[in-house]
C-alpha cells in the first residue's frame, strides 16, 4: 500500500521523493517495518489499534528507538 500525503510539481517530484526515502531510511528499521506492516494488514480500527500497541511497546526496548528518544531535546 502507497500513501499519499503531499502533492509536489513534477520537476520537483524526484527530489521530493528521494529526500522522502532518505527521511525514511534514517528512522530504526523495526518501527518502519511495523508501520508498514500495519498499514498493510489492518483494515478495521480494533486491529489497527491492537497493533499500535503492540508496535509501540516492541519499540520501548528497542535501543536505537531509545536513544532516539534520550537525544530528542539535545
Amino acid at each position: 500500500m502507497g500513501l499519499a500525503w503531499r502533492l509536489a510539481p513534477e520537476p520537483e517530484l524526484f527530489k521530493f521523493a528521494h529526500e522522502t526515502a532518505e527521511r525514511i531510511a534514517r528512522l530504526p528499521a523495526n518501527s518502519v517495518q511495523d508501520l508498514k506492516r500495519g498499514f498493510n494488514a489492518c483494515a478495521q480500527i480494533e486491529q489497527a489499534l491492537s497493533f499500535e500497541t503492540v508496535a509501540t511497546v516492541k519499540s520501548f526496548f528497542d535501543p536505537e528507538t531509545a536513544d532516539r528518544v534520550k537525544n530528542f531535546d539535545r
